[in-house]
């Protein structure tokens, strides 16, 4: 690994491996990233795959119109042809293992095993496949074509770990209560506004039943319970990053930043704007 800066002071490990003809899967770079709390990286329109796992710290991805919150222990991915911005919590920021890959054969396993919506695998640890892929990636003794099929295997091995995720959602419900249920979907849901009847089909019952089981169990209707998840979604926002207003709002499911404006003052009794400012100082 050779040592790097980026442009914020990061410290960064990155070893790249450039592609002399074409190639079905390319690793190009993996790194280690130790992120200072101004970390701020944009990049336009991508052409690659990129993987990263959560060491410890937290920060914010926008991908497109969509923001997630990955903190320590979580695996998130980042698709070709999307716009990306990540922000350090300013508070707690990244660190963070990374690889970045392309190709026709990565193109055909993320079709294949439909990964191409999913930016957030809440607690999928795969911080031993990347460290195996640093060291052969270290390797003095291997050409770079027998460093990139050995990798290949391991960039397979995380693919399948993704796709299973996504076949149980990664989420212990199957021996909860309908109650219980309801209440791990809306913690875990990344996407604004959330629709009752969806999360109630999860769970295959009806949305009046689950409603009433809710709020038996937990004295708290479950619109309220969203609001209020809602709500401290974006005062951590507000607070930990310097994600624009309007953004935060579009991603919350607000269509008008002004109304986004008056919601949120209503409930904290400030505006974003003077939350953030507040929170700032």
């Amino acid at each position: 690994m050779n040592k790097f800066t980026l442009d914020d002071g990061t410290p960064q490990l990155l070893k790249a491996i450039y592609m002399d003809k074409p190639c079905p899967l390319w690793l190009e770079f993996c790194g280690h990233d130790f992120c200072l709390p101004s970390y701020n990286i944009t990049r336009g329109t991508t052409y690659y795959y990129a993987i990263e796992y959560v060491i410890s710290g937290s920060g914010y991805i926008r991908e497109n119109d969509t923001i997630c919150n990955p903190c320590k222990g979580d695996t998130f991915v980042l698709h070709p042809g999307s716009g990306q911005i990540l922000y350090a919590d300013s508070s707690n920021p990244w660190e963070k293992l990374w690889i970045i890959f392309y190709g026709p054969l990565a193109d055909i396993l993320f079709e294949s095993y439909d990964l191409k919506k999913r930016i957030l695998y809440k607690n999928l640890n795969i911080e031993k496949q990347l460290m195996d892929i640093f060291k052969i990636y270290d390797s003095e003794t291997l050409t770079k074509h027998e460093i990139q099929s050995r990798c290949s295997t391991l960039i397979f091995d995380i693919i399948q770990q993704l796709y299973l995720y996504e076949c149980d959602d990664n989420l212990d419900i199957k021996n909860c209560s309908v109650a219980d249920k309801l209440k791990i979907l809306i913690d875990n849901t990344p996407f604004y506004p959330v629709s009752l009847n969806d999360l109630s089909k999860k769970m295959y019952c009806s949305r009046d039943h689950a409603i009433h089981l809710f709020t038996e169990k937990f004295k708290i209707s479950p619109y309220k319970y969203m609001s209020q998840h809602r709500l401290k979604a974006i005062q951590q926002m507000l607070a930990s990053s310097t994600i624009p207003i309007n953004d935060i709002a579009k991603t919350m499911g607000f269509c008008d930043s002004g109304y986004f404006a008056t919601w949120f003052k209503k409930r904290t009794g400030m505006t974003p704007s003077k939350y953030r400012k507040t929170h700032n100082e």
